[in-house]
Order: structure tokens, then sequence, then C-alpha cells
């Protein structure tokens, strides 16, 4: 079961919407996006930064996302984003947004800048499998 299974048609739409949008932001840079589906949500990460730059939690009413950079460095004119409480975040993501059904476009802004910020991050190498 993946996180998938609990959001709502709605929901999915958004999320296919984000993810769609992302990929064409990423591919014009020469980078690929990859998107890993989890139990209790789905990873967006740079193939060339080689980390992941945002967390997506679907919901039944709306999108939870966690993102890189902290909310200062974030052009945020809806106000969407805020800290990451204490408890989550994983200790690497800084900001928190929540997006309710509709608002795919300024999430995907914020999903954007992100990207962005991760792969001004100083690189990481890539672990043999």
């Amino acid at each position: 079961m993946t996180v998938l299974d609990r959001a709502s048609p709605e929901t999915l739409r958004s999320l296919k919407a984000l993810r769609g949008a992302l990929a064409a932001h990423v591919q014009r840079r020469g980078d690929r996006l990859e998107v890993r589906y989890k139990v209790g949500w789905v990873s967006f990460r740079s193939v060339a930064a080689n980390r992941a730059f945002a967390e997506v939690r679907p919901g039944k009413r709306g999108i939870e996302m966690f993102l890189l950079p902290p909310k200062a460095v974030l052009r945020d004119p809806r106000g969407l984003a805020g800290p990451v409480p204490p408890s989550r975040g994983w200790g690497w993501f800084r900001t928190r947004v929540k997006v309710e059904n509709g608002g795919a476009d300024s999430a995907t802004d914020l999903l954007r800048q992100s990207y962005e910020y991760a792969r001004r991050m100083p690189g990481r190498t890539r672990r043999a499998h």
C-alpha cells in the first residue's frame, strides 16, 4: 500500500499536475526527476544533485510538502510556507507548505525553488548499489 491509496481523486490530480510541471522544469535543466512512492509520502529527487528536494504527503483535502530551503529564501506571495514543526522534516527539510486542493500553481513554484536550492547545495557522491 502506498500513500496514493489514501489520497482523494482531486488530490491525485493535483499531485499529477505538480509532478508533470516539475518534471518539465527539471528536464529543461538537463536533469531527471526521480519520484519514489512510499507508504506515508512521495519523494521528489534530483538525479544530478543526488538528493531529495521535497517530500510530499497527499491527503484527502490537499497536499503537505516539506522543502529544503528555509522560509526566508523562498518567494512565497501567497504565504503558504511555514517552519517545519520539530517532530517533522527529518532534520533537513526546513519549510512546510500546506496546499488545499486547487492550489497547484503556487505549490509548483515553491517546488521549483526547492529544486533550484538543491542544485546549488554542495554535491553529494553517489553510493554504489
